[in-house]
């Protein structure tokens, strides 16, 4: 005997379902959104609205000769919507608990949902407060050193996991050009406080002619973007856009970086995408500071679309980010709320379209206040009468995604996992694309091929680690029957990715039998 409950979902919670005494518990579901390139009509002003972006002056003035190394850096925000650049602090990028500054930064990149600018300090990593400059160091990567290109895979475990090319040219040559992988470190407030020593290490080979070195990497869904160029700098060097392939190391050339009217652009310094999906990044040397010192909007060919004339706050602009602008208030994450919205016993169907809160839960009701009392529909609890649930009766699940911000997010992929001795009808996993319609019935399709099989493989991606953590198959019997799909209990769902627009509603739909009966206590 089964009693159907639904609880709380959250973006990043590790609850899974689970067979309770007497109760079939829906459980917690990850989504996994990839912000991409945006089509025109919905691209935003990078630095404007709902985030604020950075880079970083590395400050090394035309003729130096020190690379920067005895000057102090400056972050400086950015905002190609009203075309300003202003200087963060006191110009300067103090170390906390020191009276020292930081003068190396050739890196950066962040955890936009976290609002934390992470960078690279040559070979030390540290958290930079991006409303007052300061640096917090995470650490370093042990033998690695030098690094001048990190990015945070935005759709791992509480944004932690950090991607980083070392450069090491001076320092140990054979420690050149390795992508490494690492997890940032957190305490208990979610705040980044160290670094792991290196998950995995591939060298990075196959450079397009004429470079020999990274200069910056920006994770985008699951490709790596890169920029490749000579390890020296100037005029008629080459800057190119590359992917490099996260497994093997292996590079491959997209095309050339290029200003808005076509012609080469020279010493590009890093990549970063805005959190609207669009790709910037920052310029700058010691040989043309008028030239150099920019910040750029680029599309994915790397031709540049629009410049941001940073001269007159700094030079030589070595870093970029950006991160969630909260002090507009702006919601950060996608709103889940999963229920119950028909069961069916002994052949007979009871469907359930009305609002029924969720004591302790939130998300629910703010659902239903954006949608105008139209969304969620469903009951967080199926009553134990007239009969409870038995073998062979159904539950049907609803899973409402609404958008509330102001970003846009592209090839979202959401994740479920079914737990014994519930077994997944793969025929019935329906999907009703986004839609800005906000009324009922939603426009649901057959997305069959989204069902995974009891024992199936996770995605190779990560997308359901916020979910099932390091497990690397969909869960199976016992309690429940063993078997395949449509047969055997367990199982999940990982839906075809879709692109959710602010104020935006999607919808996922579909069935479980419930198997063998839980023994009671």
């Amino acid at each position: 005997m089964h009693q159907p409950t639904s609880q709380p979902l959250t973006l990043t919670s590790k609850l899974q379902s689970r067979l309770k005494p007497r109760r079939f518990v829906a459980g917690a579901l990850a989504l996994a959104s990839l912000l991409t390139v945006q089509s025109p009509a919905q691209a935003q002003a990078v630095g404007a609205s709902g985030e604020r972006c950075y880079t970083v002056a590395d400050n090394n003035p035309p003729g130096g000769n020190s690379g920067g190394l005895d000057i102090d850096d400056t972050l400086v925000q950015v905002n190609f919507g009203n075309r300003t650049a202003v200087i963060v602090g006191n110009g300067k990028i103090p170390r906390a608990g020191s009276s020292a500054n930081i003068q190396d930064i050739e890196a950066m990149t962040s955890r936009p949902n976290f609002n934390e600018l992470i960078a690279a300090n040559a070979s030390e990593f540290g958290r930079i407060n991006p409303d007052t400059g300061v640096f917090t160091t995470l650490g370093t990567l042990g033998i690695f050193n030098d690094f001048d290109g990190i990015t945070i895979d935005r759709n791992s475990t509480n944004q932690t996991r950090i991607l980083a090319v070392s450069k090491d040219l001076n320092r140990t040559p054979a420690l050149h050009n390795f992508l490494v992988e690492a997890d940032i470190l957190l305490n208990a407030n979610g705040e980044s406080v160290g670094i792991s020593a290196p998950i995995r290490q591939v060298k990075v080979t196959n450079f397009p002619s004429g470079t020999n070195s990274i200069d910056g990497i920006v994770l985008v869904g699951n490709t790596l973007y890169a920029i490749a160029n000579p390890s020296s700098e100037g005029p008629g060097f080459r800057q190119i856009l590359v992917t490099i392939d996260r497994t093997t190391g292996v590079i491959t050339e997209v095309g050339s970086f290029r200003n808005i009217d076509g012609s080469l652009l020279n010493d590009v310094e890093d990549i970063e995408l805005s959190l609207y999906g669009t790709l910037f990044g920052s310029t700058g040397s010691n040989f043309n500071r008028g030239v150099q010192s920019s910040a750029y909007v680029f599309d994915f060919t790397g031709r540049a679309s629009d410049r941001l004339d940073l001269t007159a706050v700094g030079s030589d602009y070595e870093a970029s980010a950006c991160v969630t602008n909260s002090a507009a208030g702006v919601p950060q994450n996608l709103l889940i709320v999963k229920r119950i919205t028909a069961v069916t016993r002994a052949g007979v169907e009871e469907r359930f379209n009305d609002f029924v809160d969720q004591a302790g839960e939130d998300a629910d009701n703010q659902l239903l206040a954006a949608t105008a009392n139209v969304f969620p529909r469903g009951i967080v609890q199926a009553s134990a009468t007239p009969t409870p649930l038995n073998a062979g009766d159904q539950v049907e699940y609803t899973v409402y995604i609404y958008n509330p911000t102001n970003q846009f997010f592209n090839n979202s992929v959401l994740c479920d996992a079914i737990t014994p001795p519930g077994i997944l009808q793969s025929n019935s996993v329906e999907f009703a694309a986004p839609t800005s319609t906000l009324s009922t019935p939603l426009a649901f399709a057959n997305q069959a091929g989204s069902a995974q099989a009891p024992l199936a493989p996770v995605p190779a991606s990560g997308v359901c680690a916020p979910l099932l953590g390091a497990a690397q198959q969909f869960p199976f019997g016992p309690p429940g029957p063993s078997g395949g799909a449509n047969i055997g209990a367990g199982g999940g769902i990982v839906t075809d990715a879709f692109n959710i627009n602010p104020s935006q509603v999607a919808a996922l739909r579909f069935r479980i039998t419930v198997g063998q009966s839980a023994t009671t206590p």
